[in-house]
């Protein structure tokens, strides 16, 4: 009597072809709440400090009294570092700690670190100006949550959060206080576009 032959192991490339959409999506899914999170902070950094404007009575010392300028940016990466890191040692733990799946894992998000940089103009503000960041394949839908605005400048880089930062404090000065808005000029916005098109991923 012949045994029954039992189908051979699939190997590593295999695996990592047939799970990949499943790590991406996980990520995009984070990339969105983590956004979400981002527009909420933003919101109530912008609440204190319209409130601590209000509590100040000569103007001169508005600037003084204002919470120190927070780079929500660089918290957010972090906190994304840190919220993967954990999401896939959860995995791991519960799927046996297996070299298999890490390695599928890190294919999935490879690579790590692209992402958009985009200035859009307010749609309530002509000259108020926002410079921000998404780590999303499609950035367009980070625009429709910003209730399409109009894009003055939309690039792929590579480090977008090195890029982000580097703008902002280029124009530090005309930064509206807690927010990634920016009361620019039109000069200064075509210098803000030029650098970040000579960025750009080919």
């Amino acid at each position: 009597m012949n045994r029954l032959e039992l189908p051979a192991k699939r190997d590593r490339r295999h695996f990592i072809d047939e799970y990949r959409p499943v790590f991406k999506e996980a990520e995009e899914r984070e990339e969105a709440e983590l956004e979400r999170l981002k527009d909420e902070l933003e919101d109530k950094i912008a609440l204190e400090s319209l409130r601590t404007q209000l509590n100040v009575e000569d103007p001169d010392t508005k600037s003084k009294e204002l919470l120190p300028i927070r780079d929500v940016d660089s918290e957010l990466e972090e906190l994304k570092e840190k919220l993967a890191l954990s999401k896939e040692q959860e995995r791991i733990s519960r799927e046996g700690s297996t070299f298999v799946n890490k390695e599928a894992f890190n294919k999935a998000r490879s690579p790590s670190n692209e992402g958009w940089v985009y200035i859009i103009r307010s749609t309530h503000l002509r000259s108020h100006v926002k410079i921000g960041l998404t780590k999303r394949g499609n950035p367009s839908i980070r625009m429709e949550e910003l209730d399409n605005p109009q894009v003055l400048g939309l690039q792929k880089v590579s480090d977008p959060a090195g890029v982000v930062k580097a703008l902002h404090a280029q124009y530090a000065d005309y930064r509206l206080p807690q927010s990634e808005y920016f009361q620019l000029e039109q000069r200064q916005i075509d210098e803000a576009l030029h650098t970040l098109n000579s960025l750009s991923n080919d």
